[in-house]
């Protein structure tokens, strides 16, 4: 509305120039928009006095009030309603501008009674239909906020499960941290004394992890990866004295593909900043999720309660 306003606004200033506009102002407080302007009427070539000077009479002449006030006017502002709103503006009703009798008049306030009757009706009936589906939602709303609220349950006892796992395996952090060393800087690993048949600590630590990609060759995807140009892999071990104690590394290989790739290939790219699933990272991530997943739940909570109090009002 204010955007038809502006422009009638300025079609009235073209209309009348000698009108000089000093402020308008837009009601919405009554049932049909309206707006209040207050100007100064100029008027000219008085032969008493002053030749210009103020003049009411001299604007708004009977003419301008009927052809540019009621109906350049009304037709300006029907065509921004239809521009803007897609609407036409009601069609000229007698009122103001239009003498009516006693017994207009009192038909008049009637229809106006019985408009407003109808109107108010069709209002409660709407409100009570706004208020039907609201109160619906809410209870549909109330539903889902209940599942949700499980599901948090459900996955924050997962993640509890997750970080006893991920904490039984830290005390192998530096073992772990050891194996990473040797792949980075391409080094072979001795994992124990094939004459006495004993491993290592780390030796035991890659014997629990060990996955046999085939005859001579292993890999430890579960305990260090590394993220390369070539997606995320791990090292490829073959136990070329076959004893099972001494492991070279030969490759890597992708851990979704399992695409191999030489080691020459991928070795400048595996360095320290490149480590992916570390352990320190699993924790890490886990804690950082049980907080966020906390958070939610109280923010859920807060929403059950908002939800119900509005529900039962």
């Amino acid at each position: 509305m204010k955007q038809v306003y502006k422009q009638l606004l300025l079609k009235l200033q073209e209309y009348l120039p000698d009108f000089k506009i000093a402020n308008a102002v837009i009601h919405f407080d009554e049932a049909s928009p309206h707006m209040h302007v207050v100007g100064v009427p100029v008027g000219r070539g008085f032969k008493r006095g002053l030749s210009t000077k103020v003049s009411k009479r001299s604007v708004f002449t009977p003419q301008v009030l009927s052809e540019v006030l009621q109906d350049k006017m009304r037709a300006d502002a029907n065509h921004y309603m239809k521009a803007i709103f897609q609407q036409e503006i009601k069609e000229k009703k007698k009122g103001k501008n239009h003498d009516l009798t006693v017994a207009e008049y009192k038909v008049a306030k009637e229809e106006e009674k019985i408009e407003k009757l109808s109107t108010d009706k069709i209002g409660l009936e709407a409100d009570i239909l706004v208020l039907n589906h609201k109160k619906s939602t809410t209870q549909r709303v109330l539903d889902e906020l209940d599942g949700e609220i499980e599901s948090s349950n459900i996955f924050l006892k997962a993640l509890q499960k997750i970080k006893q796992f991920i904490q039984s395996y830290l005390p192998f952090a530096p073992l772990i941290e050891e194996f990473a060393n040797h792949v980075e800087r391409g080094s072979d690993i001795e994992a124990g004394n094939s004459f006495r048949g004993l491993f290592t600590a780390l030796g035991e630590l890659l014997n629990s992890f060990k996955e046999i990609i085939k005859d001579g060759l292993c890999w430890f995807p579960r305990l260090m990866r590394w993220q390369t140009s070539k997606g995320e892999v791990s090292p490829v071990f073959e136990d070329n004295r076959n004893e099972g104690y001494y492991y070279r590394l030969k490759s890597y290989m992708d851990i979704h593909t399992r695409q191999e790739y030489p080691k020459e290939l991928i070795q400048p790219e595996i360095k320290p900043e490149n480590r992916t699933g570390t352990i320190e990272q699993l924790a890490q991530n886990v804690e950082a999720v049980e907080k966020q997943v906390q958070l939610m739940g109280v923010g859920m909570s807060q929403n059950h309660k908002c939800q119900s109090w509005q529900n039962k009002k």
